[in-house]
């Protein structure tokens, strides 16, 4: 399995308090990582991963996408293994695409296009992926101009991964 739905991941009240804060942040629209709000729900995210294996949290990433925003097709960086997205505020259509076929490197993106599932972002809902084995991307966001969505994002890698690293450096 690449990727799945994970309901109710967060309650509105905690998506709420990430949001509340995340306002406050200047220069929103770039992103911000690691900042209180959404580092206190770590454990309850985690606690919702626990069936495809056992990681090691990384960071959380929280932004503002605005209309006519898009993701372009991509797979995530070495380090986020996992990735859990969820959608604390704004539009609730915004739909997450992941690929169902694994990375094939070399291969044409229409290979992706031709088999994948759409997931809605509905608020406090996630998806779950394998951000570095299935390509992902989220097509034009179609609101009014007045609109706008905030995802944070957890990302994780396997436990074991670094373990040699985290000993020797006291992690």
């Amino acid at each position: 399995m690449l990727h799945k739905f994970l309901s109710d991941v967060l309650s509105y009240d905690e998506c709420d308090e990430i949001y509340n804060a995340f306002i406050k942040i200047e220069n929103r629209r770039s992103g911000k990582y690691n900042f209180t709000e959404p580092l206190k729900f770590v454990d309850k995210v985690k606690s919702r991963i626990q069936e495809f294996g056992d990681f090691k949290f990384i960071d959380v990433y929280t932004r503002t996408y605005l209309a006519n925003e898009f993701l372009y097709m991509h797979v995530d960086q070495d380090l986020y293994d996992l990735t859990v997205t969820i959608n604390i505020n704004g539009y609730q259509g915004w739909a997450i695409n992941c690929s169902n076929l694994p990375i094939l490197k070399g291969s044409d993106r229409s290979r992706y296009l031709n088999d994948y599932t759409s997931y809605e972002s509905t608020k406090g809902n996630g998806v779950v992926c394998f951000g570095k084995q299935s390509v992902h991307w989220r097509d034009k966001l179609i609101v009014l101009d007045t609109e706008s969505v905030t995802q944070t994002l957890y990302h994780f890698t396997f436990a074991n991964r670094y373990s040699i690293i985290d000993e020797q450096f006291g992690y």
